[in-house]
């Protein structure tokens, strides 16, 4: 029993035109979308429905897997059936996936292949997820779905649905209400018997459907059962200007949490950093620094966990060499003026690649390093210039726990900060 996901990407969407074509990262919205529905391991064949010959043109560059439709189609799912006839294989099930679904979990896809794959009576499948929250409830933008004992439709509504009337006052549905009322919302990915589509797309427009503008709700009013996956995955689709700006946000959290995973090694400077970059002397005019305590009590624990640590400083005095050694730094170098020199020692001598290191810098001369290592980092207080060549931007200045503030991030998207809290609790000693 073949299988295949469908991608319907049209250029002329009403709400926010061109959004499959809008790019997070360095990517079109469509390709993030494809390339998502690359791993799943149910789905046979993957194709892209496009209207325009600007979406095919840009489609083409990451895959060969694009079919022209009609431009003037009612519906996406219309044009998913344009496809199915098409393909010139013999697809059993097919999954339409938005277009404008970034972040569409895989195993969602999978989840309705093996519901259709399993149940052979079984015409027309889609998903869902459990309401928690009171706006998005009453939200006419999120469409809730009402569900029976046999995990079916009865009804798909742009209201709140099952309607509590009382406690309709906002203040009044607590969680336990939300508990007791099972609202569901539902998510616009859909898998269908591929004999079933002709039926689909020949129903006429139904009085439901008319009103609600929900093209789902033609197959219940004719009689057609439409079977639910519950899942936890929350949709994010991209409809306007908020939810695009929303999906770069979400998707640079990624790339931030797929970065820090990799981070072996920790590199800093010492001024701007391990200290506000202020310079004292005393009587005898020694160079005094003063240094933060928060970086100091996070070392051990580090170097518990494997981490290689170390500072590369233009300056050279008796103060930041005495804090580097007292820190245990397994690298330490001072007065150095090609700072990016010196990284590529540090890695060859520890046998890292740039994807492993995190280097905090506050200056031009760390931007070497900084546009290598694989999670770069500057303190609130750095010019702007800098603060657009680093992934992180602390909430400390520097001399304010800078080093801290970024090993916190590393060990709790390693899932080793947990680790770090059980040992405070039984009595580590961390160092200072």
């Amino acid at each position: 029993m073949k299988s295949a996901i469908v991608i319907p990407a049209r250029l002329k969407s009403s709400r926010l035109p061109g959004k499959v074509l809008l790019k997070i990262g360095k990517k079109p919205v469509v390709q993030h979308v494809y390339e998502q529905c690359l791993k799943s391991e149910k789905a046979d064949y993957i194709y892209i429905a496009v209207d325009s010959k600007k979406v095919m043109d840009e489609c083409l560059k990451f895959t060969n897997n694009v079919i022209m439709t009609d431009e003037d189609l009612d519906s996406g799912t219309d044009r998913v059936f344009q496809v199915s006839q098409n393909i010139g294989r013999n697809i059993d099930i097919i999954i339409n996936v938005q277009g404008d679904e970034p972040f569409i979990d895989p195993e969602l896809i999978d989840q309705l292949i093996s519901r259709l794959k399993d149940d052979q009576s079984l015409k027309m499948v889609t998903a869902c997820n459990k309401i928690n929250d009171v706006n998005e409830f009453l939200d006419p933008n999120v469409v809730k779905v009402a569900i029976n004992h046999n995990n079916e439709a009865t009804y798909f509504s742009r209201a709140p649905i099952p309607y509590p009337r009382d406690y309709m006052s906002t203040s009044k549905i607590t969680n336990e209400v939300f508990d007791d009322l099972k609202a569901y919302k539902h998510l616009g990915i859909y898998g269908f018997r591929s004999s079933f589509l002709q039926t689909f797309v020949d129903l006429n427009s139904s009085n439901f459907e008319k009103y609600e503008k929900l093209e789902q709700l033609r197959v219940l009013e004719a009689g057609y059962k439409i079977s639910m996956v519950k899942t936890l995955y929350k949709s994010i689709g991209i409809d306007t200007q908020d939810d695009y700006e929303n999906a770069k946000r979400i998707y640079e959290k990624q790339i931030l949490h797929e970065k820090a995973k990799n981070i072996k090694a920790i590199l800093c400077d010492v001024d701007g950093v391990l200290t506000r970059g202020d310079i004292t002397f005393d009587s005898n005019g020694t160079e005094l620094k003063s240094f933060n305590v928060k970086d100091g009590q996070i070392v051990s624990h580090l170097k518990k966990r494997n981490f290689i640590l170390g500072a590369i400083t233009g300056r050279d005095s008796a103060a930041v060499r005495n804090r580097c050694e007292s820190l245990h730094f397994d690298f330490h170098k001072h007065g150095i003026s090609n700072k990016l020199k010196e990284y590529e020692r540090f890695k060859k001598k520890f046998d890292l690649s740039d994807n492993e290191i995190s280097y905090i810098g506050d200056d031009i001369i760390d931007l070497g390093i900084l546009s290598r290592c694989g999670l770069s980092a500057t303190p609130q207080d750095t010019p702007d210039y800098m603060k657009e060549h680093v992934d992180i931007v602390t909430q400390a200045k520097g001399g304010e726990g800078v080093f801290r503030e970024v090993a916190d991030f590393i060990l709790e998207k390693q899932h080793k900060l947990e680790q770090l809290i059980n040992d405070s609790i039984e009595g580590v000693n961390f160092g200072h």
